[in-house]
């Protein structure tokens, strides 16, 4: 982590090598105590005996690490730095380039994270309060002492929600949880309208439908991330949707490829997927239920 140098990209903390597995050790630097205990809990199931943890500002655990041999793996606290970005760049300079950094703090808006990790090559951020199960779900694959693979285990979680019968409030229940993952939760969330002819969870998401959706399925090979950044709508800070209104004249053919595509390309960028799929066993929904790791059936409460 001396500027965690990258050759490429420049990132401060982007590892670049791996330790003698032998010396496996995690250092954490946090500012209170219940996060220190949460961390402990995760770390203890983890790794019991190959970590330590102590409450100091990121400052301080800056001059200490400077003292010391770098850990393989490093949680930083940011919470309370008026500059967190200045601070976690001069604590680059005292580690060594191949340490691992974790970082939890207090901020909860989209860019400071995007800065951390693809600006500076944060490995995953974290805002406070800490839960054991939270931090296991995001601190836990970066734990192990096997080299991480990102592609394996960072796609987004993709569920189907179909209706057994109409009425039932299935596009109500997709858009809800939609927009309970990224408003609440605080985790990136896209829902996406499988029905192409009506937009119905548009309207109710309060956007406008456009060809988006239609386009990803009919043409995947202009499907990428800046396609999804265009096509995507905003419902909240943390929750987008996807969708298309076609004409109920039409016939639409979509690809073979286009909806696995579209979901390999928005596992990347969310981490959650919710798709409200239309009823009936019509090609676009065969497709859509296929893709999906969570089916939930709405069913009548009956």
């Amino acid at each position: 982590m001396s500027q965690f140098k990258s050759i490429d990209h420049g990132h401060p903390f982007e590892s670049t090598s791996k330790k003698n597995s032998s010396e496996f050790t995690i250092q954490g630097f946090v500012s209170d105590v219940a996060s220190e205990n949460v961390l402990r809990e995760v770390l203890d199931e983890f790794h019991p005996g190959k970590f330590s943890l102590s409450c100091l500002s990121c400052s301080l655990a800056a001059v200490k690490l400077s003292r010391g041999l770098s850990p393989d793996i490093l949680i930083i606290d940011v919470s309370g730095e008026e500059q967190p970005i200045t601070a976690l760049v001069e604590l680059s300079n005292v580690l060594e380039p191949d340490v691992k950094v974790l970082v939890i703090g207090d901020r909860q808006d989209a860019n400071f994270y995007r800065q951390l990790t693809r600006g500076l090559g944060v490995a995953e951020y974290l805002y406070k309060p800490l839960n054991r199960s939270m931090v296991s779900r995001f601190f836990g694959p970066f734990l192990n002492e096997d080299e991480y693979t990102p592609e394996a285990t960072r796609g987004g979680r993709v569920l189907g929600f179909v209706g057994a019968r109409g009425g039932v409030g299935t596009t109500t229940i997709a858009a809800n949880f939609a927009w309970y993952l990224g408003e609440i939760a605080r985790r990136h969330s896209l829902v996406i309208d499988g029905d192409l002819y009506t937009g119905a969870l548009s309207i109710l998401m309060g956007t406008k439908a456009d060809s988006g959706l239609r386009t990803a399925f009919e043409t995947p090979q202009r499907v990428d991330e800046l396609f999804i950044e265009r096509s995507a709508q905003k419902i909240g800070e943390r929750c987008d949707i996807l969708s298309s209104q076609a004409d109920m004249s039409e016939i639409i053919s979509i690809s073979r490829d286009g909806p696995r595509h579209l979901i390999d390309v928005v596992k990347k960028k969310y981490n959650y997927i919710s798709i409200d799929i239309p009823r009936g066993f019509g090609e676009i929904s065969r497709s859509m239920i296929d893709l999906c790791e969570q089916k939930i059936i709405v069913i009548d409460p009956s």
